[in-house]
C-alpha cells in the first residue's frame, strides 16, 4: 500500500505485483473505519448471527477499553 503526496492509495496484490488498484483517501479512510467498527466481520465469520469488532471505534482523543484476555471478547 501506498500513499501518494495527492489523494490517491494505491494497493498492490502481493501475488501479482502488476496489478494495483487504486482509491482515494477518503474511500480508504472510510473503508478502514468499517473495518474498525467489524461492518465486514459477517463476511469472516459466517456462523456469527451479528457482526462484532474486537476493536470499538473511539472518537478522537478517546481511549479503547483495555481488556485483560481474549475471553472478554465473548457475546
Amino acid at each position: 500500500m501506498a500513499f501518494d503526496p495527492g489523494d490517491l492509495v494505491h494497493l498492490r496484490e502481493t501475488d501479482a505485483p502488476g496489478t494495483v488498484v487504486t482509491t482515494t483517501r477518503t474511500k480508504w479512510d472510510a473503508f478502514t473505519q468499517g473495518v474498525r467498527a467489524g461492518e465486514f466481520d459477517h463476511f469472516a465469520e459466517p456462523d456469527h448471527p451479528e457482526p462484532r469488532s474486537p476493536h470499538p471505534v473511539t472518537a478522537p482523543g478517546e481511549h479503547p477499553p483495555v481488556r485483560e484476555s481474549d475471553d472478554d471478547l465473548s457475546p
